[in-house]
């Protein structure tokens, strides 16, 4: 017994020590790179809220336009598509770069939050200058 422990004593502790070495080597590869990205601004390509502002209002006037639609006729897939792509084109974006500023935006609810408060504000200046009855033919 005494052999044995002589025998693997040396090798427990090398063992134990590469074993710290790799787990702070991999601490450091992963939680460094998170914690420096939280404290950086969003990338360049995330929209400015303006501009997300903008965007938000057309994609949801798009959906409210598709809704209206559904009620009466099928649309396809295509046609909720070319849809969304004229609220990208309109705006000069892509949908990645929405994608892209959505999930940012949805990490910042406070910066969210103040986007669909205005996104809100617009939609509704809009629906008040709509006349009654224009939008029931």
């Amino acid at each position: 017994m005494f052999l044995r422990l002589m025998i693997t004593t040396p090798y427990s502790q090398l063992f134990y020590r590469v074993k710290t070495l790799v787990f702070i080597s991999l601490t450091g590869i992963f939680i460094i790179p998170c914690l420096l990205s939280g404290c950086s601004g969003p990338d360049s390509s995330v929209l400015s809220e303006e501009k997300m502002v903008d965007v938000a209002t057309d994609i949801h006037l798009v959906e409210a336009g598709i809704k209206f639609i559904r009620r009466t006729e099928p649309v396809d897939d295509a046609q909720v598509y070319k849809a969304f792509d004229s609220v990208f084109r309109k705006n000069n974006i892509t949908k990645e770069q929405y994608e892209l500023s959505m999930d940012y935006y949805q990490s910042h609810p406070e910066k969210l939050d103040k986007i669909y408060t205005e996104v809100i504000t617009r939609l509704s200046t809009m629906q008040n200058s709509v006349k009654p009855g224009k939008m029931e033919k």
